[in-house]
């Protein structure tokens, strides 16, 4: 058997470049697997240490550039499929698009990992000792970072993501944030780099009792040390239970088919307010939420509408849903509350737009392609993350959200307020688009990680699902999920006013992120192969 496993081992080390790439565009697809819902991060396991076995036996830049980029087209593809369900929405004007969804973005995001692959062949040709799992580690970031602000940026799936399935490694995004936890994924699925080294003559194993012991002292620094930073947090949290709201989250399930049917809107609307509605004597809500555009209406329109939605509010509550609002040549996502007596009292506009969702980029050299949400014109950006701010009846302290409208959720750092911190986090979406595939377990997973980033609870309310409450530790307290139909009341602790000392990554994220990346560097070029 270990002779079977050694010549398989050598076939593949001495095939073609043309087999190389095929087999890394399939390991690609086989690592999308370590993102939700699966959560496999072995997964992820064979494709990159693939990738860093071939990766200096490259032989010129050309050849470098097309290894990264084809492991990353597979990635890519695999995990990002789902966008297009929202193209069969309305089959009849875009389906035609769904090839080229599902290949050409994917095309582009591998270009990032194409340079973080040529750029590591290069620094590993030119200093024969530097580490290659470290510059390739340090490149990645880079690359991670750059996807994330570029061409409006599109930061899904980092990599940091695949350590978010369970509650301890998660912890260490208080203090690294998402693209730091991805660093940690990258040094565990390169693991059989540490052990197996590829040269002219097949595989060797370079194993070495300080290699294991730092293999297990990795393993237990990030899941035994989120273990204790989750005891830490949980025992804080434990000493301010006092402090809190009581939320009814509203999940109506209105396929996206019909959720702008002109039929059924107002049996759309109904819907939403009769799960709104609680008897007497079960628990009051503080705040009611609803999801992003729960109706085709604008409430600054409504008079009378908004009067039948707050009659529905109980007294000294707030309702919180995803609404429209417009100008006269201007149109606006946002997130607006209502008192009891149907008055607009907050209003936040989304800053980050969806390109093809909600406005065409270079439109004047698209005019063929139109936004695949309805109406002809563009949705405007508001100006950033604002804290909306509501004032309790007779009560001297308010109520301080830190609101978020779609995929808003995925930008790391892009989310809160600075001049005014927020008590807690809400995130409005409608993730109806994409059906029952992975997109909305890997949205959900997205507004997880921030909750822990921010050290804030954050709240997600989705029309589809899924919608939930997470504590600042990523904890889930609550949960609704993919087309569910219904409506939950409880009640959320809200932040405190001490955290622990190590949850840093909210104030500090820039510059935790560029020593990172310097220790990377440094410690690639002082650590031998």
């Amino acid at each position: 058997m270990r002779q079977f496993w050694l010549h398989c081992g050598s076939t593949i080390a001495a095939s073609p470049f043309r087999t190389r790439v095929f087999i890394l565009w399939l390991m690609g697809m086989f690592s999308a697997l370590a993102f939700a819902p699966f959560m496999w991060f072995f997964a992820a396991i064979p494709g990159f240490s693939l990738l860093l076995w071939w990766l200096p036996h490259c032989l010129n830049k050309k050849q470098a550039f097309w290894l990264g980029w084809w492991f990353g087209f597979g990635h890519f593809i695999a995990g990002l499929y789902w966008i297009a369900n929202s193209l069969l929405v309305d089959p009849l004007r875009f389906a035609w698009l769904i090839p080229f969804a599902v290949s050409l973005i994917p095309a582009a995001l591998a270009v990032y990992v194409g340079l973080v692959s040529l750029c590591t062949w290069l620094l590993v040709k030119r200093f024969s000792s530097v580490s290659l799992i470290g510059i390739f580690s340090a490149f990645w970031l880079v690359g991670e970072v750059a996807r994330s602000i570029f061409f409006t940026g599109f930061p899904w799936n980092l990599s940091g993501y695949m350590l978010s399935g369970g509650d301890l490694a998660i912890q260490w995004a208080a203090i690294f944030g998402v693209y730091g936890l991805g660093v940690a994924a990258l040094l565990l699925v390169s693991a059989p780099v540490w052990f197996v080294r590829l040269d002219e003559s097949g595989w060797k194993y370079v194993g070495s009792r300080k290699k294991i012991i730092g293999l297990i002292s990795l393993l237990l620094l990030i899941y035994g040390g989120g273990a204790v930073m989750l005891n830490q947090s949980r025992l804080l949290a434990d000493n301010n239970k006092s402090s809190g709201l009581n939320i009814r989250l509203v999940q109506a399930n209105i396929p996206q088919t019909l959720k702008w049917d002109s039929d059924r809107e107002f049996e759309n609307l109904f819907k939403h307010i009769d799960l709104t509605r609680v008897a007497e004597d079960d628990v009051q809500p503080d705040l009611v939420l609803w999801s992003e555009s729960a109706f085709p209406f604008f409430l600054e329109r409504e008079d009378e509408l908004r009067k039948v939605i707050g009659n529905a509010i109980p007294k000294h509550a707030f309702l919180l849903t995803g609404a429209m609002q417009s100008s006269s040549d201007q149109i606006w996502n946002t997130v607006q509350a209502l008192n009891h007596s149907g008055d607009i009292v907050g209003t936040y506009r989304k800053h980050k737009l969806v390109p093809f969702g909600e406005f065409v980029p270079l439109r004047g050299l698209l005019p063929f392609i139109s936004k695949i949400t309805p109406g002809s014109m563009d949705f405007s950006a508001g100006k950033g993350p604002e804290t909306l701010i509501l004032d309790k009846d007779g009560e001297d302290e308010s109520i301080q959200i830190g609101p978020m409208v779609c995929y808003e959720a995925i930008f790391s750092t892009q989310i809160v307020d600075k001049n005014q911190r927020p008590q807690w986090l809400l995130n409005v979406t409608n993730d109806a688009w994409f059906g029952d595939s992975a997109g909305p377990h890997q949205h959900f997973e997205a507004a997880r990680m921030r909750a822990v980033e921010e050290g804030l609870p954050l709240v997600r309310v989705a029309n589809t699902g899924i919608s939930g409450v997470i504590m600042a530790d990523g904890t889930v307290l609550a949960k609704m999920g993919v087309n569910k139909t219904g409506a939950t009341t409880i009640r959320m602790p809200l932040s405190q006013k001490t955290s622990p000392s190590w949850k840093i990554y909210h104030s500090y994220h820039d510059y935790v992120l560029v020593l990172l990346l310097l220790s990377l560097f440094i410690g690639a070029f002082f650590r031998r192969k």
